[in-house]
């Protein structure tokens, strides 16, 4: 369908238009853009068709912590599962987690199409997409063993050897929640013979999560967000209504008393 289409619309349906998009506010070399594509209107229709018959049989064969690109998700869900999953098992006695943000290099520009058709082909069976590159691994560690842990770090790096993708240690953090007593810093974790940098907090699917589990961080960084903007703006950008703020329903109910008054002071 796609050949008969292009025949007779001629070659411009399968060309893009790339246009680079800075993602610091400092260039220094060619990684520092975000290449995006513009293709013809016509193509866009035309995909639309053809995602629609692909998600009818991804969506019953897809991982339940696959958020992205479905319906009824969103990065909300994404986030409050991962929250949910460490509060959980820190009621647990003698534990405590940990929490890889897994960044990968030009995920989408090392994607092998050929790979991707055989797991389509292999749809009911074998398909493990990955529509986007914002992974987490939430290790539930008891009693100092982590060993199940580690073991799925490892699949997870020989999971993206097979499919030619390669993890980003400089970019991948670690955040390690630990409300014990007399706790001590574990061992580092290594991907590819590198240490993985351990942080205190971490800005992930636009929001910071600290290893307090607090959300102070997330609100002064909503805050001063606000007040960088116009209140004319933030009227034409809500409709005309006070904003919602972002991952409230995650943060909202969790929040300190005077963390959610600076939060409606600062909207």
């Amino acid at each position: 369908m796609y050949e008969d289409v292009q025949t007779r619309q001629g070659n411009d349906l399968g060309t893009a238009t790339i246009i680079p998009i800075p993602k610091t506010p400092t260039v220094t070399g060619l990684n520092d853009y975000r290449p995006v594509a513009l293709t013809p209107i016509v193509m866009k229709c035309f995909e639309r068709l053809v995602m629609a018959h692909i998600k009818d049989c991804v969506d019953v064969t897809v991982d339940p912590h696959q958020y992205a690109y479905r319906k009824n998700r969103s990065t909300e869900d994404a986030i409050s599962s991962v929250v949910h999953t460490a509060l959980t098992h820190l009621e647990n006695k003698d534990s405590y987690v940990r929490l890889l943000f897994v960044d990968f290099t030009s995920a989408f520009n090392t994607i092998i199409p050929q790979t991707l058709v055989q797991k389509l082909t292999t749809l009911r069976t074998e398909l493990h997409p990955v529509f986007a590159d914002d992974t987490a691994v939430v290790g539930r560690i008891a009693n100092n063993d982590e060993s199940d842990y580690r073991q799925e770090v490892e699949q997870l790096e020989g999971w993206c050897r097979q499919n030619n993708l390669c993890i980003n240690v400089k970019k991948t953090k670690e955040m390690i929640v630990d409300f014990r007593r007399g706790r001590h810093l574990p061992s580092p974790l290594y991907i590819g013979g590198t240490a993985v940098e351990v942080v205190s907090s971490f800005r992930y699917l636009g929001v910071h999560i600290s290893d307090d589990l607090t959300w102070s961080k997330n609100t002064s960084c909503l805050i001063r967000k606000a007040h960088q903007l116009s209140p004319d703006l933030l009227l034409q950008m809500c409709g005309g209504e006070r904003p919602v703020l972002s991952c409230i329903i995650v943060c909202g109910t969790a929040a300190a008393r005077r963390q959610r008054r600076r939060l409606c002071r600062g909207w």
